[in-house]
């Protein structure tokens, strides 16, 4: 009877990991999904730069760095993507990993916030 009882316990432990480990990562996207908007629309009041890019930081982790391009508009070909997320190491300087954008609609910004997850999962297995 004992054994049943923590069986289930564990069993019951374990769901409830889950469930808060679930929580936790929804937080996260959250809080992510949020610092890329915000991003965004500081592009808006970023001044134009003569290279013809405007860039603002998205966040931090250790020594990476996530930063947010836009090509203005008139730099790129219409067809093709005006905003960049890049992962940037300070460590190595270099772009570790990027993703392309066009307008941040639900399916682009998922990907973005993925992009930006796997920094925070790079860092730590970095230090």
């Amino acid at each position: 009877m004992l054994t049943g009882y923590r069986e289930s316990e564990k069993t019951m432990t374990q769901t409830i990991d889950r469930t808060a480990g679930a929580r936790l990562a929804a937080i996260c996207h959250n809080r992510i999904e949020e610092e890329i908007i915000r991003a965004y629309v500081r592009l808006v009041c970023t001044l134009d730069q003569p290279n013809g890019l405007r860039t603002q930081i998205v966040a931090r982790f250790g020594t990476l760095e996530i930063r947010m391009t836009e090509a203005l508009l008139g730099e790129v070909p219409p067809q093709a993507p005006r905003f960049r997320i890049e992962i940037y190491s300070h460590e190595s300087d270099a772009v570790l990993d990027s993703g392309d954008y066009f307008e941040f609609d639900e399916d682009e910004l998922r990907a973005a916030v993925d992009l930006v997850v796997s920094a925070q999962v790079m860092q730590f297995h970095l230090h």
